[in-house]
C-alpha cells in the first residue's frame, strides 16, 4: 500500500459527514437514535428499489470514521453489511448493524408486498 492511500485512511470524514444528511427511514428509525456508537448514512440508490447506506462511527475525540456500507446483496435478496478492510467489530455493534439490516429487509418486503397488490 503506497503511503497517500495509509494516510487517507487516518484523515476523520467530519467534513463529508456534515454534508451528508442523515437517513430517516418510514418506520420511526432515525440513525442518532438507533445506535449509540454508529450512524446509518443513507448514500445513493443502488438500483430502481434499494439504497446503499455507509456506516460511520459516531464522532469522538479521534474523529469519524467510514466502517462499511449496507447494500441490497441479491443472491439473498436481503441487505447485508459490506465492512471496510481492516475494521474490527464487538458485540454491541454488530447487533446494532443486525437490527439496522432487519428494519430495511422488512421494509423491503413491505414496499415489495405493496407491489403485488392490485388496486380494485
Amino acid at each position: 500500500m503506497d503511503m497517500a492511500v495509509s494516510q487517507l485512511r487516518n484523515i476523520p470524514m467530519v467534513d463529508f459527514v456534515a454534508n451528508v444528511k442523515v437517513m430517516e427511514v418510514d418506520i420511526q428509525m432515525k440513525s442518532k437514535s438507533f445506535s449509540e456508537y454508529l450512524d446509518f448514512v443513507k448514500n445513493k440508490k443502488q438500483n430502481p428499489s434499494t439504497w446503499i447506506y455507509n456506516v460511520f462511527t459516531k464522532g469522538n475525540s479521534k474523529g469519524i470514521f467510514n466502517l462499511g456500507q449496507i447494500r441490497w446483496y441479491a443472491q439473498w435478496r436481503q441487505y447485508a453489511f459490506y465492512p471496510n478492510e481492516g475494521t474490527v467489530f464487538e458485540k454491541t455493534c454488530l447487533g446494532d448493524i443486525q437490527q439496522f439490516c432487519i428494519k430495511l429487509n422488512k421494509k423491503q418486503r413491505q414496499k415489495n408486498s405493496m407491489k403485488g397488490m392490485r388496486l380494485a
